[in-house]
């Protein structure tokens, strides 16, 4: 089985302009694509905790993406990983995340080793 190696950053993190109903925000994530020629998408991982993900979202071969709900008080942990056509996925990019509150706070986490990842804000 071939091994995947992530070549995604999470580049950016902005929280919209706008409210949902229920006071919720959306984040719109951006990250550099991956070179792989049998790169099939990558997944957006996000939750409550650093590296404990609730929730998954296959975001097909793109490298934007908007996530919406997310609660105000709460600090959202979001990472992304790559993957292939025959299904194998990467590991998770570095971590970024996001307070919103009276300050809407953003900030990154490194990676996991053996990523390597870089963060450019």
């Amino acid at each position: 089985m071939k091994r995947l190696l992530v070549l995604v950053t999470i580049l950016v993190l902005l929280p919209t302009a706008g409210w949902l109903q229920d006071q919720t925000h959306s984040v719109t994530l951006t990250w550099d694509p991956n070179s792989e020629p049998d790169l099939a998408g990558y997944k957006i991982y996000y939750g409550n905790s650093s590296r404990t993900y609730h929730s998954t979202v296959d975001v097909g071969n793109v490298v934007v993406q908007q996530v919406f709900g997310l609660t105000e008080g709460y600090r959202w942990y979001f990472a992304a990983t790559a993957y292939d056509t025959a299904a194998n996925e990467s590991g998770y990019s570095n971590e970024v995340w996001i307070l919103f509150g009276d300050s809407t706070v953003v900030d990154t986490l490194p990676p996991l080793p053996p990523y390597n990842l870089r963060v450019r804000e």
